[in-house]
């Protein structure tokens, strides 16, 4: 009896170790959640996804998401900054296409679509993502942004593979 509790106290106690140091172990470090937060908020990021693409149907293959945390920096990169975002809000509200059929950023017709995200679901025609393949390509050569070039290419690698299982894409919020 004695001898089955100091083998469970080991178990637990060692359990215990393996949990706390596994970061350490698996990445080399121990993020500090604060200091990672304040950097993304530094760089204009949210710590949490503002929003997400993910592939809609049954050719959908269960793959993944793309989460979107650069916004600013992708729109900027499009030359939407937010003085011209607000504009744009107080005159069209919050819509991809304004009232006399104008978009947010005309060169980018499918990124200003998807820019209202956040407040419905957009689902994609397929011809839109294969716009939306351009459009990224076009914006990546535009950035110098890190985290929007990041972004910006795996929406496009996404939609890319999307467009090869015939599965629409949504943009929406997680």
């Amino acid at each position: 009896m004695r001898r089955t509790l100091v083998v469970i106290s080991l178990l637990i106690a060692s359990g215990f170790l393996i949990y706390r140091l596994s970061p350490r172990l698996m990445f080399g470090y121990r993020r500090d959640s604060r200091r990672f937060n304040k950097s993304l908020k530094e760089k204009g990021m949210s710590a949490a996804a503002i929003g997400v693409v993910t592939m809609l149907g049954p050719n959908s293959g269960g793959i993944g998401h793309v989460e979107l945390r650069a916004y600013n920096q992708v729109y900027a990169a499009i030359g939407v900054d937010r003085r011209r975002f607000s504009a744009w809000l107080a005159v069209n509200g919050p819509n991809g296409v304004g009232k006399n059929g104008e978009v947010l950023a005309p060169s980018f017709p499918v990124l200003s679509k998807v820019a209202w995200m956040y407040v419905d679901p957009i689902d994609l025609t397929m011809d839109e993502m294969r716009s939306l393949i351009g459009e990224c390509e076009r914006a990546a050569a535009r950035t110098s942004d890190s985290e929007a070039l990041r972004e910006l290419l795996a929406v496009r690698t996404f939609v890319d593979d999307a467009l090869t299982r015939s599965a629409p894409v949504r943009f929406g919020h997680p």
